[in-house]
C-alpha cells in the first residue's frame, strides 16, 4: 500500500481550491459547457480535483473575463449592488422595497433578505451607544412622569381635591 499519494492529483486538503465550472458559468454570465471550451481550447486552465471535477483560479477567471469583455458577476460584487440599495438615506426594509432590489439585481429574494439582515447584524454603529442613552434617558422620563402620576392618584383617593403629600391621620377622624 505504498502507492497510496499518486502523483499528478491534487491532495485531499486542496481538494476545494477553485471555483467549479458552474460557479465560473454563473460567474461569466455563460453556460457551463462554454467554460468547458474555453478550458479545452486553453484559454481557461483549469485542474482536476479528487472528485473529478475541474477547479479553476479566480484570478485566471477575472483574466478570461477581461479579454472577452464580460463583467465578472462574483457573489462579492452582487453583494454590494445590493448593499448599495440598502445604503439609499431612509432605505426600510419594506416588501415593495425588497421587490425592486430582486428586480434590479436579478438576485432572488432569499438572498436579498440574508444580507439584509448581514447589513443590519454587522458591526455596530458609531452612534449605538448614543441611541441607548437616549432610549434609557426616554425611559427615565417617562418612568418619572408616571411616578408623579401615581403620586397625585394616591393623593386623590385620600382626600379628594386635597394636594396635599400625606393621607390625614385616623387618630383625629374620632372625636
Amino acid at each position: 500500500m505504498a502507492g497510496r499519494g499518486r502523483p499528478g492529483r491534487p491532495r485531499a486538503q486542496f481538494a476545494d481550491h477553485g471555483l467549479t465550472s458552474g460557479e465560473v458559468a454563473k460567474q461569466l454570465g455563460c453556460c457551463r459547457s462554454n467554460v468547458d471550451r474555453l478550458r479545452k481550447t486553453g484559454a481557461l486552465p483549469g485542474r482536476l480535483d479528487r472528485a473529478g471535477q475541474y477547479r479553476y483560479q479566480p484570478a485566471a477567471v477575472a483574466e478570461v473575463a477581461r479579454k472577452l469583455r464580460r463583467a465578472l458577476n462574483t457573489d462579492a460584487e452582487r453583494a454590494a449592488q445590493v448593499y448599495t440599495r440598502f445604503l439609499v438615506p431612509g432605505f426600510k426594509p419594506t416588501p415593495e422595497a425588497i421587490a425592486r432590489i430582486v428586480v434590479e439585481t436579478r438576485e432572488h429574494p432569499d438572498t436579498v433578505l440574508a444580507l439584509w439582515d448581514k447589513f443590519t447584524r454587522g458591526a455596530p454603529r458609531a452612534d449605538g451607544s448614543e441611541d441607548v442613552a437616549r432610549l434609557s434617558h426616554e425611559y427615565d422620563e417617562q418612568i418619572a412622569a408616571m411616578d408623579r402620576d401615581l403620586a397625585r392618584r394616591r393623593r386623590a383617593a385620600f382626600l379628594p381635591g386635597d394636594d396635599e403629600e400625606s393621607p390625614p391621620s385616623s387618630s383625629g377622624a374620632r372625636g
